[in-house]
């Protein structure tokens, strides 16, 4: 997938969503990891939850996508035992002296966690950001800053401490015309913790 920006590096990737905050309520069987399937390059490397369905990698490979080379692919054992994939895999050391083998240079997960920076280090790979600026950036607050520094617009907004607080700014912009008002956690990703809110008792 990244063979463009990093063409002569070994990729792994692990399309672990459950490393988000939030995701615990997410049914565990609708595997995240397998959308990044049809993606796959001959010489890209990736960590599964479970065993892809042959139909379904004969059908991508029928139109070029999925090249992945079978042994290119590794699976984690006994994952639902654990809140992340990248958690089951940092628990199996056979797992990771396997992937130590291949030598690969470049750890790519869904999203940068302090485990998937730990699974890089016990896996001699890099991976392209910190853990702590992912954090940092995934901050609303900071990124609010971010976004004026650099010049662009930002729609109306409040950080609020407390409900009451809230219902305050909420009557405040419903005043103001707007039908619907965003409430986003401080620290959200990918439309975990954003709620649409129409009325007050919303």
């Amino acid at each position: 997938m990244f063979s463009r920006f990093l063409p002569s590096s070994k990729k792994l990737y692990i399309n672990d969503r459950h490393e988000e905050a939030d995701t615990h309520v997410e049914d565990r069987k609708k595997l995240y990891d397998k959308r990044i399937l049809p993606l796959l390059k001959k010489d890209d490397y990736t960590i599964f939850a479970e065993p892809i369905n042959p139909f379904l990698w004969d059908y991508y490979r029928s139109l070029d996508l999925a090249t992945i080379k079978p042994e290119n692919v590794f699976y984690a054992q006994d994952y639902l035992n654990y809140p992340s994939l990248t958690k089951a895999i940092l628990n199996d050391s056979l797992l990771i002296e396997r992937i130590k083998k291949r030598n690969l240079d470049m750890l790519i997960p869904y999203i940068e966690s302090y485990d998937t920076q730990l699974l890089a280090k016990m896996s001699n790979c890099q991976t392209l950001r910190k853990a702590s600026f992912v954090d940092w950036i995934n901050n609303k607050t900071n990124y609010r800053q971010i976004i004026k520094k650099l010049g662009f617009s930002i729609i109306p907004g409040f950080t609020v401490k407390n409900l009451e607080e809230s219902k305050k700014y909420f009557r405040f912009l419903k005043n103001k015309g707007f039908k619907k008002i965003v409430l986003k956690k401080e620290r959200s990703v990918a439309g975990f913790g954003v709620f649409i809110i129409k009325t007050e008792k919303d």
